[in-house]
């Protein structure tokens, strides 16, 4: 009988999430990147980028893991710092909280990122995961991104 519960239970989840169509997230523009801290403990910036979600459910980015490159030099790797809600059927711009601790930061990292302040756009690519939530349901979304990105001073 338990076993009869549980099945029902589980095909009624299954039938909830089956019934959603999922549209592909799009990360329109990285409109902007602005240094908060600059420390030897670690980078923290803030990405301002444009995301279409064609959803018509909201989605929590609540995590990301991300191999970040500037001028073709992998700078580290960067990690999320804040959650990002994009409610349904949205095209907005959100601040992503992005921080690389100094000791995943590579070697050339610190002469890499002084050799472009001043600079009006920098070359940036990234790569790696976001992880999205919807109703309690994770799914790690693969992100590459590469594009002159405006500094803001």
């Amino acid at each position: 009988m338990r076993t009869l519960k549980n099945t029902i239970v589980l095909l009624s989840i299954f039938s909830l999430f089956g019934c959603m169509e999922y549209k592909e997230v799009e990360l329109v523009e990285v409109k902007q990147v602005a240094v908060r801290v600059f420390s030897m403990k670690e980078i923290r910036l803030a990405v301002y980028m444009q995301i279409h979600n064609p959803n018509n459910y909201k989605i929590a980015i609540t995590d990301a893991d991300m191999e970040l490159f500037v001028k073709g030099k992998k700078i580290g790797n960067a990690k999320l710092d804040n959650t990002i809600v994009l409610p349904k059927n949205s095209n907005e711009v959100y601040e992503a909280l992005v921080f690389t601790p100094m000791n995943e930061m590579q070697t050339n990292a610190i002469p890499t990122i002084l050799s472009v302040i001043g600079q009006p756009t920098v070359p940036v690519h990234v790569k790696g995961y976001v992880k999205g939530k919807v109703k309690g349901v994770a799914k790690k979304i693969p992100v590459e991104f590469t594009d002159n990105v405006r500094l803001k001073r």
